[in-house]
C-alpha cells in the first residue's frame, strides 16, 4: 500500500486468537493458508462418478469444438488447403484460419450449426469480434432470413444431453474425415 492512505488494522484472528493483519474469512494469512489448503485433486474417472458425468460434458464439448472447428476451415478450402476470410476475403492457409461463429457460442443453440459458422482470419474474428456487421450481411446473401433463423434460435434454452453430444461428434468426425480427402488427392 505504497501510496493509500487507507491504513490495515490488526485485528483478533478467530482460529489463533492473536491480533494481526486478516487475511481472509476473520483469519490472519497463517491460519487461513492452513484452515484451506488447496484440495488434492481427485482422479477424472472419480470426478465423472462423484459430479454426474460434467468432466465427460465438457470433454465432448472441447472436442466437438476442436472437430467442427477443423471440418469448417477444411471444407470451405481449395484442394491445395487455401481458404478465404468469410468476412474481409484475406486469403490463407486452413491451418492458419479460424472457425467464426455468427452468434456466439455460449449459445448451445447454435455452437455446433453449420449455419452459424464460416472460416474468418484470426483479425476479423479475435480483434473485430467476428466483424458481425459484415458477417450478418454475406449469410443474408447466401440464404435470405438466415440470421433472424439463427437469432430466434440463440433465444431458446437448449442443454444437449451426453448422448446427443457423442452423436454430434460422431456426426462431424465422419464429416471431417470426409473433407480431409479433398486435401489429400
Amino acid at each position: 500500500m505504497n501510496n493509500s492512505t487507507i491504513k490495515p488494522k490488526q485485528k483478533i484472528c478467530v482460529e489463533c486468537k492473536k491480533p494481526n493483519y486478516i487475511f481472509s474469512r476473520s483469519m490472519c494469512k497463517t491460519c487461513a493458508s492452513k484452515t484451506y489448503a488447496p484440495i488434492k485433486k481427485v482422479s477424472d474417472k472419480r470426478m465423472i462418478e462423484d459430479f454426474g458425468g460434467d468432466e465427460s460434458r465438457s470433454n465432448l464439448i472441447t472436442d466437438l469444438d476442436a472437430t467442427i472447428s477443423k471440418y469448417i476451415r477444411i471444407k470451405y478450402s481449395n484442394s491445395k488447403g487455401v481458404v478465404n476470410c468469410f468476412t474481409s476475403g484475406v486469403e490463407m492457409k486452413w491451418q492458419n484460419s479460424q472457425c467464426g461463429h455468427y452468434i456466439s457460442r455460449s449459445n448451445m443453440a447454435t455452437r455446433f450449426l453449420e449455419e452459424n459458422l464460416r472460416v474468418q482470419s484470426p483479425y476479423d474474428n479475435c480483434n473485430l469480434h467476428g466483424n458481425l456487421i459484415v458477417f450478418k450481411e454475406r449469410l443474408e446473401a447466401e440464404n435470405k432470413g438466415i440470421t433472424d433463423y439463427l437469432e430466434e434460435l440463440s433465444r431458446q434454452v437448449y442443454k444437449p444431453s451426453i448422448s446427443e453430444l457423442k452423436e454430434i461428434l460422431t456426426g462431424y468426425r465422419e464429416k471431417l474425415r470426409i473433407a480431409e480427402m479433398k486435401l489429400k488427392s
